[in-house]
């Protein structure tokens, strides 16, 4: 077994009370008119748990005194809830069920019950298209408010050990016997000798969690021993203070006793701003459910591309788009976007993983030097230059800067002759020319003349 689920079973063992208990309290009766029609089934429904092991011990189930059948434990040591259901429809067992009378039920475990985790015992007579059911114990001997709900066995009333014999009886001495049929006692486990019952639910009023409201099923969500249909609101469940818990009131944060609701839509209309279902959270008088804008303020609903987005919120108004895909979540839809999965930056239209210029708008994409450059942002835009070289800094690329070359020289008396060559690829063709190249010139220095003694 889950080892939290074993520890939590033998928990609960050693907490047990460890009394041999004869008889348990029989519970509240569900829909008392089944009881008094020929029965056509009768249930035994027992949530527990075997410590000894599945099918070990066993549970003897009686009516009116009468052994119906002796059943095999059918669950182990563990918390559950799938408790043993048997169902009788043989018609020996049902012609011992008689409607006019009250009938016993009694439920025996072996050995006293000593290694039997009991949740609930719970015995439903079905008849006439209704049924009715008795519940014989349910978590523990004192329970005075039984009810056998489903639940898991470790859940809600919880379980007892050492129970030998749950069934019913006059467990309260008040001389009228519990069960299921006529004259049953309608508060087996409190003394009404009375049998009261003001709100005519089968729940006696001595018992009866709401003695002035009709409910029958004595469901009480929180066991805070009031019953649902007639609790009060929890501490702070009423925040408006119109007397209807928030839980159910249709306008929790405004003053509305009347719980008035004009268009049905489950909002009083105290709070409702919009006629029709739902809300109004853009406030333009347009009810969520119908705004084809609910979060974008838009009173005239215009929708041009008739997609069922307004125009206020749609990310491509003049196209349809229902579904308003925007896979690169710029604000603008994938039908109408030009790059729908990635940026365009200089807003040309082109996307910048396909734009030969993707900071300079050029729409037309231009490209004389086919250098993958476009023109409008190439530095040398009729040569060929993918790499953009520009090693001065000058913003005229190498590939387009003047050359100079020098094809010969030829020494003569006074010069050399130059054969110089400029070429430049933005001015074609090639220039060449002949140019004397001079040496320094030698160049005396002034001297002061001296002039010869004279005599």
């Amino acid at each position: 077994m889950p080892a939290e689920q074993g520890d939590a079973m033998h928990a609960f063992r050693r907490l047990r009370l460890g009394l041999g208990i004869v008889t348990a309290l029989a519970g509240a009766l569900l829909a008392p008119a089944a009881a008094h029609a020929t029965p056509t089934a009768i249930t035994f429904s027992i949530e527990h748990a075997d410590c000894d092991g599945a099918g070990v011990n066993s549970f003897a189930l009686y009516l009116n005194d009468t052994l119906l059948a002796a059943l095999p434990s059918t669950e182990d040591c563990v918390c559950n809830d799938s408790p043993l259901v048997a169902t009788f429809t043989d018609a020996a067992a049902l012609a011992l069920f008689d409607p006019a009378a009250c009938n016993r039920f009694r439920v025996e475990v072996t050995d006293d019950g000593h290694d039997v985790a009991l949740g609930f015992v719970r015995v439903t007579v079905s008849g006439a298209g209704a049924s009715a059911s008795t519940c014989l114990f349910d978590g523990s001997p004192d329970n005075a408010s039984p009810s056998c709900a489903a639940r898991d066995l470790c859940d809600g009333n919880g379980l007892s050990f050492d129970v030998a014999s749950v069934g019913t009886g006059d467990a309260d001495g008040d001389g009228i016997p519990s069960g299921l049929g006529g004259g049953c006692d309608n508060c087996a486990s409190v003394y009404n000798p009375d049998q009261a019952d003001g709100d005519g639910d089968g729940v006696g009023d001595a018992c009866d969690n709401c003695p002035s409201v009709y409910n029958p099923d004595q469901a009480d969500g929180n066991g805070d021993g009031h019953g649902d249909a007639c609790a009060g609101c929890p501490a702070g469940g009423d925040q408006d203070g119109d007397g209807i818990c928030d839980a159910v009131d249709n306008c929790p944060y405004v003053y509305n006793p009347d719980q008035a609701d004009r268009d049905g839509d489950g909002i009083g209309d105290a709070c409702d701003n919009c006629v029709g279902p739902g809300i109004d959270r853009d406030l333009d008088g347009i009810c969520d459910p119908v705004d084809n804008c609910p979060f974008t303020y838009n009173p005239d609903q215009a929708d041009r591309d008739g997609d069922g987005v307004g125009d206020a919120c749609d990310s491509c108004p003049s196209v349809p788009n229902p579904d308003q895909l925007d896979s690169d979540f710029d604000g603008v839809g994938d039908v109408c976007d030009a790059c729908p999965t990635g940026a365009d930056s200089d807003h040309d239209g082109v996307c910048d993983s396909h734009d030969n210029c993707p900071t300079v708008p050029n729409p037309g994409q231009e490209d004389a030097d086919h250098d993958g450059v476009g023109d409008a942002c190439d530095n040398c835009p009729s040569v060929y230059n993918p790499d953009q070289a520009d090693r001065d800094g000058d913003g005229i690329a190498d590939a387009c800067g003047p050359r100079v070359s020098i094809a010969g020289l030829v020494a003569g008396d006074a010069s050399f002759d130059a054969d110089v060559r400029l070429s430049s690829p933005r001015r074609p063709p090639d220039t060449a020319a002949a140019l004397p190249v001079c040496p320094p010139s030698r160049r005396r220095s002034p001297t002061r003349s001296r002039s010869s003694d004279r005599g």
